[in-house]
């Protein structure tokens, strides 16, 4: 089917599955699949062709269940095919980690203030020394 100057096939329907495995086996290059759905066996020959550094291009949902049991434990197939090219900023990941000790800090030094506040108002047995900092646990809140 020639569409838009595009060389390629739609399968719908019954035996679509069939015919769309005769076309991938014939495949010398690339195969192209956009489905929302994609059996296991599909899953496993394109791994197949993609050991074989044919190129695989899928746009397919993410809940596939196409799992495959291992020593590991299980595994999705699916995962095989996909690859990932990470960047990481490091500058970004070293100031996220500083962020992270200064708020580890001033969470304990505000659960130790919460604490001399609770035990000096048990032992000096006065309401007033909670009343006192009654609006900053209200307000924190809000």
């Amino acid at each position: 089917m020639y569409y838009n100057g595009a060389i390629c096939d739609i399968y719908i329907g019954k035996g679509a599955g069939t015919k769309l495995m005769k076309e991938i086996n014939r495949a010398k290059n690339s195969i192209k699949i956009v489905s929302p759905y994609l059996s296991p066996s599909l899953i496993k020959e394109l791994i197949d062709f993609h050991e074989k550094n044919i190129d695989i291009e899928l746009v397919t949902t993410d809940d596939i269940e196409d799992f495959q049991i291992n020593k590991n434990g299980r595994s999705k197939n699916i995962h095989k095919l996909i690859i990932q090219n990470r960047v990481v900023d490091d500058e970004a990941v070293k100031k996220r980690e500083e962020w992270l000790v200064l708020k580890k800090v001033l969470n304990s030094i505000g659960w130790g203030l919460f604490t001399s506040l609770f035990l000096s108002g048990y032992y000096l047995r006065n309401i007033n020394v909670f009343l006192v900092y009654f609006p900053f646990f209200y307000f924190s809140n809000c």
